[in-house]
């Protein structure tokens, strides 16, 4: 017996009915559909584990990131307190060698020869001197502070 191009349905050498055919038709398009739906299934599988893979990798980077970040902060930071504390031992050495020149100069010109009256005027004079440099180191230092406190 010849295979009918429904498959072998024909039994005593009749031809398979409408239905008969319809079902063999059917039968074949659930295998194929089951077929198609499993690698569907199996391609979405793969797609969902390689977007949680980078998923995965994105926080890894992201926290990695914030960490170096944190760390570059904190040593930004160290950094700027070691130059704000280098920058006022400077001042106070600066402070102290203008205040030591300064009194050198006065008693100098304090014991030199002269009347009572020139020592009397050259005092007031080495007075508001004095007065006007002690004005001119606390407006440095204020203009220091301010740049200090602006820029930290």
């Amino acid at each position: 017996m010849t295979p009918t191009p429904a498959g072998n349905h024909a039994t005593n050498g009749r031809q398979p009915t409408v239905y008969e055919l319809l079902r063999e038709i059917d039968k074949r398009y659930e295998e194929q559909f089951k077929a198609g739906t499993r690698e569907l299934e199996a391609a979405d599988k793969r797609y969902e584990q390689r977007f949680l893979a980078q998923e995965n990798a994105l926080q890894t980077a992201l926290v990695a990131q914030e960490k170096a970040v944190t760390a570059a902060l904190q040593a930004a930071d160290r950094a700027v307190t070691k130059a704000e504390a280098a920058a006022e031992k400077r001042f106070d050495q600066f402070t102290l060698a203008l205040t030591e020149k300064l009194d050198g100069l006065l008693k100098s010109r304090d014991s030199g020869d002269g009347g009572r009256e020139a020592r009397a005027e050259d005092k007031a004079q080495g007075n508001q001197d004095r007065y006007v440099l002690v004005s001119l180191i606390v407006g440095v230092f204020g203009v220091v502070a301010t740049f200090i406190a602006t820029h930290h």
